[in-house]
This record gives structure tokens, C-alpha cells and sequence, in this order.
């Protein structure tokens, strides 16, 4: 697996040429051109002792044309200069040049020689001619990175010069105006006029073992003979001027490792970021610029822990490993750690020293670090307390928090929020919380922690009896963990306010015999649950509701009225037996019953009933022997066998409680008999009726109707 490292550019020296090229018209010979020729060529051995003069004797040609002719060779460039004396020169010192040998042979002959100038670029990696527009040149800059020298990639003049020829030699008029197609080319003569740079794309890698390699970037031509050269050239010069630039070595030597535990690696000039960690950990600075992620910058400039957005910025005096860069912490827990430094890489076999950023396991420092942090858990920095929710769960933030105020811990709820959206939200806070004593901390709680409800060990056990009491009277549920509790009480709170006057409800106002006949059957009832929900109260809640003063006075006052009240029943029977009222309906069917009746109940006979029974014995139409008259005389003779039966008769003082429009001479029977049940309310009476309407009438007053007896033995078993 290779690691990359760097992406560059390398600069190739391309030269900008500029070229002067000789050149002449062709055309052929002239007669006295061609005979001086044939002279210095064919019959140079021959004739070589007669001077030019002479031959114009010999051939009777005039001089001055063999004059004009020798002119013409020697500018042309066809034969080496030579003193133009006709008398002084003789053919043997006629000698032909190279170009008037290779003319001669084509009986060609160049007219007056001109010259043109010619730019070039020529790249030497690929031994050819460029476009300036196609390959994008730039500055060759000697002192830049990754620039090849000009000893590696050569101008060769004489080799530019003949490419030059071979260039314009097969060139047309349509590229070079003079070159015309008997044109010929008598010499080239190049100079560099400047040197440029052509950039290819390179690489550099690093296998995870440690071992150096490059390759160029590309398929075009040019990278592709490029990437042959690299193969070709000898290491130790790819090294020096192309490997070497990308290292630096620095003052320090990264520990000893093994390159199989390297988890990632880059320049030192790089940052090895981690965008996965959950904390970045930095010595003295962060490299970012804004950071959207948590930090922590460790610094031995500072003497306070500060949390600015979200990076932490804290005291740390403790030896950090040589090279220390950066520290990353994972959502599990784990960290690496990243050191600069120099240390031995491979290339050709060969150990090289370089300047490196790895990244490693870390083992220890972040333990280390960690420590720091918590080391600043106090009520002063409560931010930093609200960073470490970052690397710890809420339980365990809970153990490193100091005792708290409500104040404190709101504030840190809010900070925790700010940072990472999540606020406090285990109830085992309040195990580290005060005791809450006011209105205004219980409105920090509740803002704080809006999902729980208030238990009584969060609060003093006096203020928390107040929110009781206030609940109580507003007729509302507290907000607490007992609301479930005291809802019962509450609710039985407003539905006696309902019905009695609110005068005689207040525990403040005295209790008077007018107080008394304003309370109905049904608010006795209430009172009468009133009572029993404080009961329950009381067993369950002691210390809780010993602290309640107007639940406490509002008990009292209850009990002080049901007092009075009972004043106008029956007193309780001190062997707490239930009474038994019995109605005609139930006697005429059930007299067999009466016997095992008395055994659980104390057995009272409504005085009306039996003036109903009397009646009733002697049958419709005076028929002694109906059923209906024979039912009469067995409940009566059943009444007379009871052993402590209780005639009762009709109580007309609860006429407004039965029948509120009515008086007591207008009671029918069945609500005289209701009368007397209502009468032993207080001893737990259940009256004893097969009527229907009897049974509506007493469940009005809060009475309970039996239908038919069953053995107490029976009904516990049930």
C-alpha cells in the first residue's frame, strides 16, 4: 500500500534558439564559371603551372570575364578565397569548398549569398523542435524545487545546427518566404537566446514498510519518455535533484518504530488532520483556522483552563513525547498520536534521513491528558467540566462533578447544551445537586430538568412540604414524584368545595351548630374520604406530611366538623359491629334469615317496617291465608325470636338530607326507613332491601343496599 506524499511539478530545460541561416539562390554555371571550376576540379593536376592569364591566352578569352567569373566563385563561396591576379594565380591554387564540390557534381551554382533569422525552442527529453503555445512553458528558475539542471538535459549547438538544416531542407515556401525551391542552405549558426522550463506532474510515495517511489503523471509522449529516462538515470542523481527537495530534517529524531504499526505519514510541512476524531489534541496551537470540532491545546504559556467556542485551551506542564503534533480521540476511546521528526526511509536499498509526520497508537498520552482535564472539575470551571461530556458518559461526568449549586448546575446544563446539544439529563445529578430551598432554585430545576419531576431528598424537606401545601390549596398536582400520591386528597379537596360552604370548610372559622346543618349526606361522605386518603397519607408519608401545616389544619378542622356532625347519628357501638336495617321487602322474603343475620350484625327493624308487616298479616280483602299475609306473620314471629334486635323509630331531622322539599310528616315509609340507616351511618349500616327504588334512594345518601345476606365466613372466603 503506498502512501502519497507530495504531487509536484519537475522542470525540463527547454531552449529558446535563435538561429542565423546562410543561404543563396541555385542557378548554373556561367561558361567562364564552369571553366574555372573544371580547372580547380578536373585538371587542377594537368594545368596546376599555368597562371589564369595564361589560359585566357590559350582559350582567347578575354581577361576581364575570367576576372568576373573568379569574383563571383570566390563570394559564392564556391572556391576558397584566392588572390585575384590573373598573372599572380595559377590553377593549382584554385581550390573548390565543400559546397562548390557538392555543386559542381549537380552543375549547380549558388547566387549572391543572404541571410535570415529563425527562432526555435528545442526540447532535448525528446530531441525535438516545440510550439510554445502547445506546450505552456514557463521560467526556468534555478533555485526553484524539483528544477532539472542543464547538465542532465544539454543544448547541443552543432546537433541543434544540423537539425536546423535537416528542418529547412525539407521545408517549403509556404513556411519560410525566402525559402524558395532552388533554394540551397549554406550554413546555420544557433545560439541559446534563452532558457525556459517545461513542468511535467510527478509523484512521490511511501509504501507502508517504509520504501521510497515516484512515477510521472500521464500518458502523453513526452511523460511517457520522461518516465524511461527516470528508469535509466542512476539513483543517486533522481535523489539529489529530484527526492531529496521534498525532505527537510529538523532538530529532532522521531522515537524508534516499526513501519508496520505507522498508521498514516506525511511531510512535516503537512498536517495529518483527522476528520473522524471525536477530540483533536494540539501543543501550544491549533492548525485551524475555525474549528467546528471540539479541541484541546495543550499550553505551558497559560495558567487558567478557557474554553472559547469549542476549543479548550489548558495548563500542561507534563513532558509531552519528542515531536509531539497532534493527539486524535475516537467514540470509542481509543487515540492515536502524531510526532515529526526525522527518521530513516529506503530508496535504492539505501537508508536515507528525512523529516517525517506519523501517526501512531497512542497508549498513554491521552491518559495523561485526560487527567489534566478532570484535574480542572471544579465549580470555577464548570465549562471545562461541560467539555469532558465530550470523552465521558453523563454517569461518569456525574463522579468527576464537584457538590453543586442549583445555579451551578443549570449553568452547566446550559453549557453542555452549547456544546454538544445535550444538556443534563440523568436524575442522579441531584445526588450532587443542594438541597433545593426556594422558588428560584425550583425554577432552576425545572428549566434545567424539565423531564423529571421533584423527589423529596432534592429538596429541604420544609420547602418541599410548602409546594404541597400551595398545590393542595390551588388544587393542582406540586410537580413532584408525590403528586400520584396526593392527587386523591386533592381532588376530594375541590369536590368538598363544592359542596360545602366555604365558610365551613375553612380551617380558620369556628365550627357552630348553623355550621353543621349546612353540610349534606354527600359532603359527609367526602369528609368521611378526606379522612381515609390523610390516613393512607400519614402511614406512607409521615415526615413529609408532619411538615404540611395547611393539610395538617385542614385535618383537624375535618375531623373537629365530622365530629359535630356525628353528634346527630348514633354514637359508635363499642363492639365495632356493622348494623344491619332491614326493610319490608327483605323481611317478607328472607325471615329465615334473621338467625344467621344477628351472628354479624347488629339487627335494627325500622318502626315503620313493622307497622308495614301488621298490615300486611291480615292480606288483601282480609284473606289471613295469602302468601303475602303468611311472609308477614313469619317476619314477625322471625322479629320476635332475635335476641337483641332494636326497634327504631323514624328520625325526621334528616328530612332535608333525604328529601330536601319535603317535611317530616310528608316522608313516605321507605324514606322513613332510610332515615334510620342513615341514622347508624356512622357504625357502617348497610340496609337490607330487595326494592329497586329503596336502593337508588340509599346509594343518594351514600348507603349501602344488600340484597341478600351471605355468612360473613362465605364473603371472606370470596
Amino acid at each position: 500500500m503506498l502512501k502519497l506524499l507530495k504531487s509536484f511539478e519537475v522542470s525540463l530545460p527547454v531552449y529558446q534558439m535563435e538561429s542565423r541561416v546562410s543561404y543563396q539562390a541555385i542557378r548554373q554555371p556561367s561558361v567562364f564559371e564552369g571553366l574555372l571550376l573544371n580547372l580547380a576540379v578536373k585538371y587542377k593536376t594537368m594545368l596546376g603551372q599555368y597562371s589564369l592569364s595564361q589560359v585566357c591566352e590559350k582559350f582567347k578569352i578575354e581577361a576581364f570575364l575570367v576576372q568576373k567569373a573568379l569574383y563571383s566563385l570566390i563570394d559564392n563561396e564556391m572556391l576558397e578565397r584566392c588572390d585575384t591576379d590573373l598573372t599572380a594565380i595559377h590553377v593549382k591554387d584554385l581550390t573548390v569548398t565543400t559546397l562548390g564540390k557538392d555543386l559542381y557534381h549537380k552543375n549547380e551554382m549558388p547566387s549572391e549569398n543572404k541571410n535570415a533569422e529563425l527562432k526555435s525552442i528545442f526540447h532535448p527529453l525528446i530531441n525535438q523542435f516545440i510550439s510554445d503555445k502547445d506546450y505552456k512553458l514557463k521560467p526556468y528558475d534555478t533555485q526553484a524545487p524539483y528544477v532539472m539542471p542543464q547538465t542532465l538535459f544539454e543544448a547541443n549547438i552543432s546537433h541543434i545546427d544540423q537539425m536546423i538544416r535537416d528542418m529547412l531542407n525539407q521545408a517549403s515556401e509556404k513556411q519560410f518566404e525566402w525559402k524558395k525551391p532552388n533554394t540551397n542552405i549554406s550554413d546555420v549558426n544557433s545560439l541559446v537566446a534563452k532558457t525556459v522550463a517545461h513542468r511535467l506532474p510527478m509523484r512521490i510515495a511511501l509504501t507502508m514498510q517504509g520504501h521510497l517511489g515516484f512515477d510521472v503523471k500521464g500518458n502523453s509522449e513526452v511523460q511517457q519518455i520522461f518516465s524511461m529516462w527516470l528508469e535509466q538515470t542512476k539513483h543517486e542523481v533522481l535523489w539529489e535533484h529530484l527526492l531529496a527537495p521534498t525532505f527537510q530534517q529538523i532538530d529532532n529524531d522521531l522515537p524508534t518504530f516499526e513501519w508496520s504499526s505507522v498508521l498514516d505519514v506525511t511531510l512535516v510541512e503537512n498536517t495529518l488532520l483527522d476528520e473522524n476524531a471525536l477530540i483533536q489534541v494540539y501543543a501550544e496551537k491549533s492548525p485551524n483556522q475555525v474549528s467546528n470540532k471540539p479541541e484541546i491545546v495543550l499550553s505551558e504559556k497559560v495558567k487558567l483552563a478557557k474554553l472559547q467556542g469549542k476549543t479548550l485551551t489548558l495548563p500542561f506542564t507534563t513532558a509531552l513525547p519528542q515531536g509531539f503534533q497532534a493527539l486524535y480521540l475516537y467514540k470509542d476511546q481509543t487515540a492515536t498520536i502524531v510526532l515529526k521528526g526525522n527518521t530513516h526511509i529506503f530508496y535504492a536499498k539505501q537508508p536515507r534521513l528525512v523529516a517525517l509526520k506519523i501517526k501512531l497508537r497512542d497508549e498513554q498520552v491521552w491518559s495523561t491528558i485526560k487527567n489534566e482535564v478532570l484535574h480542572w472539575n471544579t465549580t470555577n470551571t464548570l465549562d471545562v467540566l461541560a467539555f469532558s461530556r465530550y470523552f465521558l458518559s453523563e454517569h461518569e461526568v456525574i463522579q468527576q462533578a464537584p457538590n453543586l449549586t442549583m445555579k451551578e448546575t443549570m449553568n452547566l446544563h446550559e453549557a453542555m447544551k452549547k456544546l454538544n446539544n445535550t444538556g443534563l439529563r440523568a436524575s442522579a445529578w441531584l445526588d450532587k445537586i443542594q438541597q433545593i430551598a426556594n422558588f428560584n432554585e425550583l425554577k432552576d430545576f425545572r428549566s434545567t430538568f424539565s423531564h423529571l419531576e421533584l423527589a423529596p431528598q432534592w429538596a429541604e424537606p420544609l420547602f418541599f412540604a410548602k409546594l404541597l401545601d400551595d398545590a393542595f390549596d390551588k388544587g393542582q398536582k406540586a410537580g413532584t414524584t408525590l403528586d400520584q400520591d396526593f392527587v386523591n386528597i386533592v381532588q376530594i379537596q375541590k369536590s368538598l368545595k363544592s359542596q360545602i360552604n366555604p365558610d365551613v370548610l375553612n380551617p380558620n372559622q369556628q365550627i357552630n351548630s348553623s355550621s353543621l346543618s349546612k353540610v349534606n349526606i354527600k359532603a359527609l361522605a367526602l369528609i368521611d374520604d378526606w379522612l381515609d386518603c390523610y390516613e393512607k397519607l400519614q402511614l406512607k408519608h409521615t415526615e413529609i406530611l408532619n411538615l404540611c401545616e395547611r393539610l395538617q389544619k385542614q385535618q383537624r378542622h375535618l375531623v373537629v366538623l365530622k365530629q359535630g356532625i356525628a353528634q346527630s347519628f348514633a354514637p359508635l357501638r363499642t363492639d365495632a359491629k356493622p348494623i344491619a336495617v332491614l326493610d319490608t321487602s327483605y323481611l317478607m322474603r328472607h325471615s329465615d334469615d334473621l338467625t344467621n343475620l344477628e351472628r354479624d350484625y347488629f339487627v335494627v327493624i325500622p318502626q315503620v317496617v313493622l307497622h308495614e308487616l301488621d298490615g300486611l298479616k291480615k292480606g288483601q280483602d282480609g284473606d289471613n291465608f295469602s302468601e303475602q299475609a303468611q311472609q308477614a306473620r313469619r317476619a314477625i314471629r322471625a322479629i320476635e325470636h332475635l335476641t337483641s334486635e332494636h326497634i327504631e323509630p323514624t328520625h325526621d331531622e334528616f328530612v332535608t338530607i333525604i328529601a330536601k322539599s319535603k317535611t317530616a310528616q310528608e316522608m313516605t315509609a321507605d324514606e322513613q326507613i332510610l332515615s334510620v340507616a342513615l341514622f347508624y351511618r356512622f357504625n357502617s349500616s348497610e340496609l337490607f332491601s330487595l326494592d329497586k327504588n329503596m336502593g337508588n334512594l340509599a346509594k343518594a345518601v351514600n348507603i349501602r343496599t344488600i340484597s341478600e345476606y351471605q355468612p360473613k365466613l362465605i364473603k371472606e372466603h370470596q
